[in-house]
Parts: structure tokens; C-alpha cells; sequence
């Protein structure tokens, strides 16, 4: 396998790499692509040493780190949740059996862990028959999101839930809640000072979590920089002149990948969170999209979602 540096990963915006991840079955795809990896990179990974590997059967997105105990570790660039999936490949099979020859000829690993793997997918098929042949193989955590298919979406909600959505709309609008996305171009500076000032009133910023911890300001600070205007993806509720609310996505292809939501405490009443969701779902179908990838699971999220899509991560010990 050749090793490619980061400057070879995002040429061109990653074109050829992205090109890879769109052909690849069972995996995130936005959070596969160098969209997600980029502040992976800059933020998780940034101390690692990056190993970026490229053969005629797809691509290896890895990071090697090293512990406190001495051992080293390869990891998704983006470890904390473990959305992405580090290995692309349309050739599962192949690509597996050129990673098997690089990890066995390499010394400077003791674990591998390669998350965003669909559950049974090729790719994780590929990993048990060809990495199970030469090293020991352990499963590790799941991660599942919710998702809305937007073909599904009307049949999907009872009439109660309905009913429910067109009372939170009528009350905003009569509390006069006014949702709007900014100007293109995006000014990114300002669009992201206004996202964090809305999160420091939130429920999230006033426990110090949420985007005002420093590490996650720092990867959607960096994220936001660089997606090109058509993949960003912001509304704003405004209350008069207040900013009472954002919702923060980023669209790739027909998926549009929600990130991050937050109100002011003050307006919780107005259910300001709905309000987004379901206007963001409006515009996502009007526009010919066809998932809304809500990300991780969480029981409100259930409300709104019609499937569910679950991925693996497998542990690899070294000889």
C-alpha cells in the first residue's frame, strides 16, 4: 500500500477519497469523508502520527497514537464517537487483504481500532475473514444513529404527532418566531459567533458542555471553515432581534447530517427545538434530499426517526 500525506488526502477537496467513500456499502458516509476527517485530524488527532494508506483496491484513514503505558495505538482520526469508518473500499475484500499484509509487516502497533463498520456489512465480512486469518479479532462498541428517510417521513408520523408539530409552529409564530438561514456567501466567523452565543444560554452552555467545551468548539470551528457554502447547513430562530435557537448541518449528496441544536433557556416554552427540526425537514425534502441523518441515538430523536442504522467497531491485537 502507498502511504499518502494529509496535503494528498484533502487535494483537490478530497475528490478522489470521497469518490471511494460514496462507492462504499454499510458505512456513514458523511462522517467517512475528508469533511468529518479534516477537523479529526486537527482536533483528536492532531498529535498522532497520521497513516494514510492508498491501494488499487481503496483507501486507509488512520491515526497512531501513542499511550501512557507504552503501547500504540491506531485509531480512527476521529475517535470519540466513532462515526466514520476508516477503510473505503468498493473491493472489501481486496482492500482488507492489503491492510492484513501493511499491519503484518509493520512493527510499531500493539492495537487496531476500526469503528463505523455496519454490522455484518462487507467490509466487516472482509475484516473476519481476512484479518481473523493472521490476527486476534475482538468485537467492540456499537454506535447507532437515528434517521429519517424523507420518502417515509408524512406516512411516518401519527396524526396526534401532527396534530402536536402544527400547535408548536402556531405558538412560535404567534410568540413572533421568525427562522431564516444566513446570507450567501456564508461569513463563517459570524455565523459561528452567533451559533456560540446561543449555546452559552443553553441548558448545554450553562453546564459547561455542548459547544463552549473547548475541544468541540474546535472541531466544528474547524469543520464549519472548511465545507464549501452548499454543504453548510444553518437555520437561526430569532425572537425580535434575539437569536433564540440554531440548528447546525452539514449536506452531502442526498444526506443531510444534523450536528449540532441548541435554544435559549428562556424560550424553552416554545419548543424551539421542533420548530427547527421540522422546518429543516420541510426544506430537506422540497430539495430532493433523501435521508436526514439525525446522528447518535438518543430518545427524543426517536420521534422523528423511521430507521435506525447501528455500526461496530473491531478490535485488532497484534501478534
Amino acid at each position: 500500500m502507498d502511504r499518502l500525506d494529509l496535503g494528498d488526502l484533502f487535494a483537490d477537496d478530497g475528490d478522489g477519497f470521497n469518490e471511494e467513500v460514496e462507492q462504499t456499502l454499510g458505512i456513514d458516509q458523511v462522517c467517512s469523508s475528508t469533511d468529518w476527517l479534516r477537523p479529526s485530524f486537527a482536533v483528536w488527532a492532531d498529535n498522532a502520527e497520521p497513516v494514510l494508506l492508498r491501494s488499487d483496491a481503496g483507501f486507509v484513514a488512520l491515526s497512531l497514537h501513542e499511550l501512557e503505558d507504552g503501547r500504540s495505538v491506531l485509531l480512527a482520526p476521529e475517535s470519540m464517537w466513532g462515526f466514520g469508518s476508516p477503510l473505503l473500499s468498493r473491493r472489501p475484500q481486496e482492500l482488507v487483504g492489503d491492510l492484513a499484509e501493511f499491519l503484518a509487516r509493520a512493527s510499531d502497533w500493539d492495537l487496531a481500532v476500526l469503528p463505523g463498520l455496519g454490522q455484518d456489512s462487507p467490509l466487516e465480512t472482509a475484516l473476519r475473514n481476512r484479518l481473523g486469518e493472521r490476527f486476534r479479532l475482538f468485537e467492540g462498541p456499537d454506535m447507532t444513529r437515528c434517521r429519517v428517510e424523507l420518502h417515509r417521513y408524512a406516512n411516518g408520523q401519527t396524526s396526534k404527532r401532527r396534530r402536536e408539530l402544527q400547535r408548536i409552529k402556531r405558538r412560535a409564530a404567534d410568540a413572533g418566531v421568525v427562522v431564516s438561514a444566513p446570507p450567501v456567501p456564508v461569513d463563517r466567523a459570524a455565523t459561528f459567533d452567533r451559533i456560540l452565543d446561543i449555546e452559552r444560554r443553553s441548558w448545554k452552555g450553562r453546564q459547561g458542555s455542548g459547544l463552549v467545551e473547548p475541544v468541540l468548539q474546535n472541531f466544528y470551528r474547524t469543520m464549519l471553515e472548511h465545507l464549501a457554502d452548499d454543504r453548510i447547513r444553518v437555520l437561526f430562530a430569532t425572537v425580535g432581534t434575539i437569536d433564540a435557537a440554531y440548528i447546525l448541518g452539514h449536506l452531502r449528496g442526498t444526506t443531510y447530517r444534523g450536528l449540532q441544536l441548541s435554544y435559549d433557556d428562556e424560550f424553552a416554552h416554545l419548543s424551539l427545538g421542533s420548530v427547527l427540526q421540522t422546518e429543516e425537514i420541510s426544506r430537506s425534502i422540497a430539495a430532493g434530499l433523501s435521508l436526514y441523518d439525525l446522528g447518535m441515538d438518543m430518545p427524543y430523536k426517536r420521534h422523528w426517526a423511521t430507521t435506525s442504522f447501528t455500526t461496530r467497531a473491531t478490535i485488532v491485537v497484534a501478534n
